[in-house]
């Protein structure tokens, strides 16, 4: 978001040439994980999310459908082009928004330095995304609350974390009210409006990276077709909560959190 940085470059002009590794690494893995999820993540939504942002804190309404419509045609991971040599839009007027997978690779990289300094405890925190190295202090695994989305401070239950990573997205973190209407950040790359009928998807995979977009992905799917979807990837687990607070747990998470689908269930209730 800085002005002069590579990734603003890239949104102004539609071009960047020579981009550094890491900005290389994060919009390639980006849309790898745009192809993988048929477009549920989407890096591209940014002219959208800027029309939110600008309609909310000029109006305090969400946009008119026509606005709407017209920034939606500047989404498509599919006209993101990548190269060694330069990262360029097919469309004039589009942007990237790195916020649903570069916090997960700073993650990453925070721990592979702290274990090349030698830490062999390691848990970093960035605001929901954890990525976990060794053991904790007391010699077991890292023991993770999982957020309540309809709680501050609530906790459904306990996960255990020996070196895996999690992301958690949800509709609670960033949103405007509007007339009864929750407009929150996560938008539906296809449609152009907030994703309705889940609140939470939270993510464990091998990579902070990994788990940041699936979660999004995830989100943007639904329960039911999200559910099949993690379902069927290696090494990676989840469990998402739809809008009648129905968790919707993958087939190894069980084992991996230390609780039952019921208790789960018993927890939210409460």
């Amino acid at each position: 978001h800085r002005a002069g940085t590579p990734v603003w470059r890239l949104n102004e002009t539609g071009v960047v040439r020579s981009p550094p590794r890491e900005v290389l690494e994060v919009v390639q893995k980006g849309l790898d994980y745009s192809t993988l999820s048929a477009g549920a993540f989407d890096m591209t939504v940014a002219p959208l999310l800027n029309l939110y942002n600008l309609s909310f804190s000029e109006t305090g309404a969400a946009p008119p459908r026509e606005e709407v419509r017209r920034a939606l045609a500047l989404v498509g991971f599919q006209h993101v082009e990548v190269s060694d040599r330069e990262i360029a839009f097919e469309k004039a007027g589009m942007a990237v928004t790195l916020d649903g997978i570069a916090k997960g690779y700073i993650v990453d990289r925070a721990v592979e330095v702290l274990r090349e300094r030698g830490a062999t405890r390691v848990l970093v925190n960035a605001g929901g995304d954890m990525a976990s190295a060794g053991e904790s202090f007391e010699g077991d695994a890292w023991r993770i609350g999982l957020q309540d989305p309809r709680v501050v401070d609530g906790s459904l239950g306990v996960l255990r974390l020996r070196g895996e990573a999690v992301a958690t997205s949800g509709d609670y973190q960033k949103y405007f009210e509007h007339e009864g209407t929750r407009y929150h950040h996560i938008l539906n790359p296809k449609t152009g409006y907030p994703v309705p009928g889940v609140i939470s998807a939270m993510v464990v995979a091998e990579t902070v990276m990994d788990a940041d977009a699936l979660s999004t992905a995830l989100f943007v799917m639904g329960a039911k077709r999200g559910l099949a979807f993690i379902n069927s990837l290696n090494d990676t687990e989840g469990i998402l909560v739809d809008q009648d607070k129905t968790p919707y747990l993958s087939q190894g998470m069980e084992d991996l959190a230390g609780f039952s689908l019921e208790s789960f269930k018993e927890n939210f209730s409460h």
